[in-house]
């Protein structure tokens, strides 16, 4: 090497630099022949500083670790992307169309996001992440090419999110699963089951957001150049996701299974009542129904039947397919587009939208179906093809 006031310094030569009697300066230090940990010592004379100081030189940029791992990481989820996806379609639900990534989330069976899926997607992408950070840091900055341990407490949190998803999805095929709650997929729907907001499953909800937030900031917060193994998960932080876990399960054990509606079909009996057959899962036969969201339809003016029973369930009153037979129907119900909203017992809901009847105008035509109309006196009178 050769200090800065030297004339015949080699272009090759490590340069140093005195600032001031206590801070001296090295550059154009050679990144292949040093690396990784090594040891400066300082002679002055005849007197060498002891011990050596030990420091880490890095042949990569301080950011190079952190923008090559979100570069591998999108690769690796763009790859399982790209084979999962080729040949399927996109989830379509009342006409929209739902890409990959959300169609990830939602829940077949109740067209709902799934708060196990989000858990257990999170945990295991932070795992892959934090591993990924901490390995090409070790490699790349400091020189260590080794095969890194997966810390404790990193598969425990993991292993709990799985066994999560697992038991919920098991709870949901013996017992039913939650009520299906507005038509389309809401984020609203980690928190809900039915549209209910279900203390469980925030307080699930929020532990799992604190826990991969603040995983990743303790993982992020160490540089490069002195990370030497991901951060250890708590046991008492595991204890509490045990915990959560357990609540959430145990909620949806506790909780009756919600209604959903899969389709219904619309049609005009020859009494001139709208006859609506709804399928879906967990249908009660003593329910209540609302028409647009707003309207709910009078219990007098309903007759419910259940054609299919859902089966294995402790309700008798529940049904996969429910037929109900509305009485005096207005003539705005006949109509494309309508919101039928369908209310258990425990006020969990589902709704879906029907369209007019298919033989509406053979049934004008041949039954002269009556339409109700509302005088001054807010008594209905009802007017035939005859009439006139």
């Amino acid at each position: 090497m050769c200090w800065e006031d030297e004339k015949d310094c080699e272009l090759s030569s490590i340069k140093g630099r005195v600032l001031n009697n206590r801070q001296i300066t090295f550059s154009n230090v050679p990144k292949r022949a040093y690396n990784g940990d090594v040891g400066l010592q300082i002679r002055v004379g005849e007197t060498e500083s002891t011990p050596s100081y030990s420091l880490t030189l890095s042949p990569v940029d301080r950011g190079f670790p952190l923008f090559l791992t979100l570069g591998i990481f999108v690769a690796l989820v763009g790859l399982i992307v790209f084979f999962v996806q080729k040949g399927n379609r996109p989830t379509d639900i009342d006409g929209t169309k739902y890409d990959f990534w959300s169609a990830l989330l939602i829940d077949q069976k109740t067209n709902t996001y799934s708060l196990t899926r989000l858990q257990f997607y999170l945990w295991t992408g932070v795992a892959i992440f934090s591993y990924l950070y901490l390995m090409l840091s070790r490699s790349l900055v400091q020189g260590q090419l080794e095969f890194i341990d997966i810390p404790q407490g990193l598969p425990g949190i993991v292993l709990i999110s799985a066994t999560t998803t697992v038991v919920s999805e098991g709870i949901t095929t013996t017992k039913g699963s939650k009520g299906g709650g507005n038509i389309k997929p809401e984020f609203s729907n980690l928190i809900t089951t039915g549209g209910l907001i279900a203390p469980e499953r925030f307080q699930f909800l929020v532990w799992t957001i604190l826990g991969v937030l603040a995983y990743l900031f303790v993982v992020l917060w160490q540089s490069p150049e002195q990370i030497k193994d991901l951060p250890q998960i708590p046991s008492g932080f595991l204890q509490l996701m045990g915990i959560s876990s357990a609540g959430y399960l145990g909620g949806k054990l506790a909780r009756k299974p919600g209604p959903f509606i899969n389709s219904i079909e619309s049609s005009i009996d020859n009494q001139s009542s709208l006859v609506l057959n709804i399928q879906g899962s967990n249908l009660s036969s003593t329910a209540t129904f609302k028409l647009n969201k707003g309207e709910q339809i009078p219990p007098s003016l309903i007759t419910t039947t259940i054609k299919t029973s859902e089966e294995n369930a402790s309700d008798s009153s529940l049904a996969k397919i429910l037929e109900i037979v509305i009485k005096n129907p207005k003539k705005a119900w006949y109509e494309n587009g309508n919101i039928l909203t369908i209310y258990n017992s425990d006020t969990q809901y589902s709704e879906q939208k029907f369209e007019a009847p298919k033989d509406l105008n053979t049934s004008n035509e041949q039954k002269n179906i009556s339409t109700p109309i509302t005088s001054s006196n807010d008594t209905e009178v009802k007017t035939s093809p005859e009439d006139n």
